[in-house]
C-alpha cells in the first residue's frame, strides 16, 4: 500500500471556502464535525514500530477495609482556631502530598473515585473539573457533648466519635501500602475514613483521621470551613504567606494556577501534619488561615513523638493555638496499594500503551495553524518532534548541534527538551551543518524554522511541550556568547484546557553584552519572546521591550492529547479506511506570527515534519509525517537520518491547500511533462489525461522496474484503485500491454 497525500478538486475547495471561514478548532484532542478540518493531508500507511494501543482490562484485589482502620492522626482544635465557630456544621477536606508539597497523592477525603491516579503538581489541580469526579470534600455536624477523648492515635468504641459520612476512602493509595504494625510506621500513607466529635465543654473540635502518614516527611493536608457566608475564605489557594507547605500549594504569582477546590468548599484554615528523623523520629503540626484575599495569619504549633499519649506539642512559635496531636501509624490494614477490582487500562484518554500516526488534519483560520494528528503518544514519555518550514522564514535543512566549551563564536541550536533538539543535530562540536556528515538532515527542499517536541506520561497523566527558534545560522547570543534565544516548555498534569504558553517563567539575560546565562528557558512562546528583548541596552541586563509580557503571552501555542485510541493501524498492518476512522490523538495550534509570520502580508506555504521518538530522542520510529516506504523499520538513530535518501517527501503540506488532478484510469502516470502523478511524485502542473507525457515517464521507468510503472495485476487486469488485485509480481509484462491497451483509447477505460 502505497501513502497517500488527500486532495481536493478546486471546485471541492471553493465549496468548502465558506464553511471553514468561521469555524476554528477547539484544541481538545478530538476531531469533531465543528473543527472543521475537511479531508486528511496525509494518511499512514506503515504499520507503527513503538507498539499497538489495543483495548485491555485488569482485575486488581479488593480495595480492603477502610472503615474498619481504628488507628491514624488524631487532632483536638480549639474552637477559637476555627474562628467563631461553637459547633455546628464542619466543612472538611484532607490531602496526602510528597514531603515538599510539589507532588499529590491519591488520597483525598472526600475520596476520589476507585482506582485514581496520583494527582501530581498541586498549582495544575483543579478538584471541580470533570477529571476529579465527586466532591472532594466532606460536610457534617459532628456529634456533641462532654464526653471525654484521650489524643492518643487511636480511638476505642467508648470514644464518642461519629463516622464523618462521605469520608470513607474509596480508592487504593498510590503513595505506598504500611507494612509496618508500629507508631512510627513505614512504607506508605494512606487516608481510610474521617470521625469528628465536638466537646462543647472543653470548646474543642476533636478530628481523627484514620490511617497512616509515612514518617518520610510526607504532610498530610487539612482544610476546615466554618464560616459559610459567601468570600469567607479560599476556593483557590492564593497569596497564602505560610507556613511553606501551604505557600507551595498556593497561587503566589496570580495567574490562576493554585489548588483549587470545588465549587462548594471554601476554607478559612489550614492544618498540616508530618514527620521522620533519625534517630529518634517526631511528626510536626503547622497551623494557618486561609481567609478570601490570602494573607491570613501562620503558626508552628510543635511537635511530639509518634504514638504520644495526650496530644501535647512542644516548641511551637509563640501565638499557636493549643492545639493537641497524636500519630499512631501501626495500621496496616485499610486500603491496598494500587489497582482494585476489575478496571480499564485501555481505551482511555489519559492513557496508552503504544505509540501510532493515523492521519494528519490541518487548516490555517485567522491568525492560528490548527493541527491534528490522529493517534496514539505512549505515556511512556515517548516523544513526538514536530519542525515547522515556512516559505519565507530561514532555517535548518540539518540540524545544527552543540558547541564546546569557551567557544563563544559558534551559534548552537537552544537548549530545549533537556538540550534533545541540539542531541538529534550535527554530532561533532563547533560544526557548521553544511560541512557535517552527521546530524538529522530534511528533504532537500525543507528547512526547519521552529521546533516543538510532544511528550505525556501517566499515573497521573501529564502532558508537555517543548518549543524552539531554529535560526539558520543558529541562535541569537550576546557578543560573550550567551543566549538570547529561548527554550520554552509548558505543562504538567493533564487538566480539561490546553496548555497555553502563557508563563510565569521568562528568564532575563543579564551583565550585557558580554556575559549572561547561556541558556534562557520561559513559558511564553520563544520566537516572540526572543522579539521583546531590548539587544540595544548596554548594561546591567537586556530589559524586555514590553516589561510586562503582555505581547507574548495570550494563548500563542496550544497543546491537548486524548489517547482514546484502540483501533486505526496496528503492529502488523496499515489499512487507510480504518486510519481515517480515528478521530482522536494529538492537537496543537500555534500563531503564525510565533512561526515568523506576519499576517498583514498573507500567509505562505508551510509544511510540517516530524516523527515519533523514545525519550532520549536517541531513537526514532518508524511513525514518519509524509509516511516512509511500505515495510519500514524503525528508523533509529535520529543523528544517521537523511530523508532526502528516502524515497517520498518525509514531510506534509499544511497551506495552501494542494489541488491536484484526479488519474483518468490506470495509464494515466504522469502530468503532461512526464512528472509522476501522486502518490508517486509531488503534485502541480498539467494533467490532460493519457498524453505523450505518460508514454515517456513509462518507457523512462519501465526498464527499471520503478513503482509508477506498476499498474496491473499479472494477468494484465488494473490494480486497485481500478481493478481487483490478484496476483502482482512488480513490473512485468503485463504492465506493458495493459499501458499499451489503453493508451490508445486514451481515457475510455
Amino acid at each position: 500500500m502505497k501513502n497517500r497525500t488527500q486532495v481536493c478538486t478546486a471546485a471541492a475547495l471553493v465549496a468548502l471556502a465558506g464553511s471553514l471561514a468561521m469555524a476554528v478548532p477547539v484544541i481538545d484532542g478530538k476531531k469533531t464535525a465543528g473543527d472543521d478540518y475537511g479531508a486528511a493531508k496525509w494518511v499512514n500507511a506503515n504499520p507503527t514500530g513503538f507498539g499497538d494501543n489495543v483495548a485491555n482490562s485488569s482485575n486488581g484485589a479488593p480495595l480492603g477495609n477502610p472503615a474498619d482502620v481504628r488507628t491514624g492522626i488524631e487532632l483536638a482544635i480549639p474552637f477559637s482556631a476555627l474562628g467563631s465557630y461553637v459547633g455546628g456544621q464542619v466543612a472538611f477536606a484532607a490531602i496526602i502530598s510528597s514531603g515538599d508539597s510539589s507532588f499529590l497523592s491519591n488520597q483525598l477525603i472526600g475520596p476520589l473515585p476507585e482506582n485514581s491516579d496520583n494527582l501530581a503538581d498541586p498549582r495544575d489541580v483543579d478538584l471541580g473539573a470533570s477529571s476529579t469526579p465527586g466532591n472532594q470534600f466532606v460536610s457534617t455536624t459532628p456529634a456533641s457533648g462532654s464526653d471525654a477523648v484521650i489524643v492518643d492515635g487511636s480511638f476505642s468504641i467508648t470514644e464518642p466519635y461519629v463516622l464523618v459520612p462521605g469520608s470513607v476512602q474509596t480508592t487504593g493509595t498510590g503513595f505506598g501500602n504500611s507494612n509496618t504494625a508500629t507508631a512510627v510506621g513505614g512504607g506508605g500513607s494512606e487516608l481510610n475514613a474521617v470521625y469528628m466529635y465536638a466537646n462543647t465543654a472543653t470548646q474543642t473540635l476533636h478530628v481523627f483521621v484514620a490511617g497512616n502518614i509515612e514518617a518520610n516527611f510526607n504532610k498530610l493536608h487539612m482544610f476546615f470551613e466554618t464560616d459559610f457566608s459567601e468570600g469567607s475564605g479560599q476556593n483557590l489557594l492564593a497569596a497564602n504567606t505560610g507556613p511553606g507547605a501551604l505557600t507551595r500549594l498556593s497561587d503566589q504569582v496570580g495567574n490562576g494556577f493554585g489548588l483549587r477546590f470545588d465549587a462548594g468548599f471554601s476554607p478559612e484554615f489550614y492544618l498540616n501534619v508530618n514527620g521522620g528523623g533519625s534517630p529518634t523520629p517526631a511528626f510536626f503540626v503547622d497551623y494557618a488561615s486561609t481567609p478570601a484575599g490570602g494573607l491570613g495569619d501562620s503558626f508552628y504549633c510543635g511537635s511530639a513523638s509518634y504514638g504520644n499519649i495526650g496530644g501535647a506539642l512542644t516548641g511551637g512559635t509563640p501565638g499557636a493555638p493549643a492545639i493537641l496531636a497524636s500519630v499512631d501509624n501501626s495500621n496496616t490494614a485499610g486500603v491496598i496499594g494500587g489497582n482494585s477490582g476489575t478496571f480499564v487500562l485501555y481505551p482511555n484518554p489519559d492513557r496508552a500503551g503504544g505509540s501510532e500516526f493515523n492521519a494528519l488534519y490541518a487548516k490555517v483560520e485567522g491568525d492560528r495553524v490548527y493541527v491534528l494528528i490522529t493517534g496514539n503518544l505512549e505515556t511512556n514519555f515517548n516523544k513526538i518532534g514536530l519542525f515547522f518550514d515556512v516559505e519565507g522564514v530561514s532555517g535548518q535543512n540539518r540540524v545544527r548541534g552543540g558547541r564546546s566549551t569557551g567557544n563563544t563564536t559558534f551559534r548552537p541550536n537552544v537548549d530545549v527538551s533537556f538540550n534533545r533538539l541540539v542531541r538529534m543535530g550535527v554530532e561533532a562540536d563547533d560544526t557548521e551543518p553544511d560541512v557535517a556528515t552527521n546530524g538529522l538532515k530534511f528533504d532537500a527542499d525543507f528547512s526547519a524554522s521552529y521546533f516543538l517536541a510532544i511528550t505525556n506520561g501517566s499515573g497521573p497523566a501529564r502532558v508537555f511541550m517543548d518549543a524552539a527558534v531554529m535560526r539558520t545560522s543558529g541562535r541569537l547570543q550576546t557578543p560573550g556568547g550567551f543566549s538570547l534565544d529561548y527554550g520554552s516548555n509548558d505543562g504538567g498534569r493533564k487538566r480539561s484546557t490546553p496548555f497555553s504558553f502563557d508563563g510565569p517563567t521568562a528568564n532575563q539575560q543579564n551583565n550585557a553584552p558580554t556575559g549572561g546565562i547561556n541558556n534562557l528557558f520561559a513559558n511564553y512562546s520563544p520566537r516572540l519572546l526572543a522579539a521583546n528583548i531590548d539587544t540595544t541596552a548596554g548594561s546591567g541586563i537586556f530589559p524586555w521591550i514590553n516589561s510586562n509580557l503582555g505581547a507574548v503571552a495570550g494563548n500563542k501555542l496550544a497543546l491537548q492529547i486524548d489517547n482514546s485510541n484502540v483501533l486505526g493501524i496496528n503492529g502488523g498492518f496499515a489499512d487507510e479506511a480504518a486510519a481515517l476512522a480515528v478521530e482522536t490523538g494529538i492537537e496543537f495550534s500555534v500563531d503564525v506570527r510565533e512561526l515568523g509570520i506576519d499576517p498583514s502580508g498573507g500567509i505562505p506555504r508551510i509544511r510540517l515534519a516530524g516523527f515519533i521518538a523514545n525519550d532520549p530522542f536517541n531513537f526514532v520510529s518508524n511513525q514518519v509525517l509524509g509516511g516512509l516506504p511500505d515495510g519500514s523499520l524503525n528508523l533509529g538513530e535520529p543523528r544517521a537520518i537523511d530523508f532526502s535518501t528516502i524515497p517520498g517527501n518525509q514531510y506534509v503540506q499544511l497551506y495552501p491547500e494542494i489541488v491536484a488532478t484526479v488519474r483518468c484510469n490506470p495509464a494515466d502516470i504522469a502530468y503532461d511533462t512526464g512528472e509522476a502523478l501522486p502518490p508517486i511524485g509531488l503534485p502541480g502542473g498539467t494533467n490532460n489525461g493519457v498524453t505523450e507525457g505518460d508514454y515517456n515517464l513509462f518507457f523512462a521507468e519501465y526498464f527499471d522496474a520503478l513503482p509508477s510503472c506498476d499498474i496491473a495485476n499479472d494477468d494484465g487486469s488494473a490494480l486497485p484503485p481500478f481493478g481487483a488485485l490478484t496476483t502482482n509480481n512488480g513490473v512485468t509484462e503485463a504492465d506493458y500491454n495493459l499501458f499499451f491497451a489503453i493508451f490508445f483509447d486514451g481515457c475510455a477505460f
